[in-house]
C-alpha cells in the first residue's frame, strides 16, 4: 500500500482498525497519525482444522469468522460420520 510506505518515510504512525463499535476509543490515532480502515478486508482465507489455525484478514466480524468454523467443523462431522458407516 503507498499510504503505508510514505507513512514509513515520513515517520508517521499508523492506527489500524478493523469493525467494531469502537466505543473504547482503542482505534483512535495519535495527534498526527493516520487511521486505515479494514472492514473492506473481510475475508477468512484459510481454516486448517488439522492444525488449529485460520488466516483472517483484519475487518473480519469475530461472531462471522466463528460461526464459519462451526459450520466447517459440523461438515467435517458429517464427512467422518459417513465414512464410519460405510466402513461398519
Amino acid at each position: 500500500m503507498e499510504i503505508t510506505k510514505i507513512a514509513n518515510e515520513e515517520n508517521i504512525p499508523i492506527t489500524p482498525r478493523g469493525s467494531g463499535s469502537n466505543l473504547s476509543g482503542c482505534s483512535i490515532s495519535k495527534k498526527g497519525g493516520i487511521a486505515i480502515c479494514f472492514t473492506m478486508m473481510n475475508k477468512i482465507l484459510e481454516i486448517n482444522k488439522e492444525n488449529r489455525y485460520a488466516i483472517v484478514e483484519p475487518g473480519k466480524v469475530l461472531k462471522e469468522f466463528q460461526n464459519e468454523v462451526e459450520t466447517v467443523e459440523r461438515k467435517v462431522g458429517e464427512i467422518s460420520d459417513a465414512t464410519k458407516r460405510r466402513a461398519a
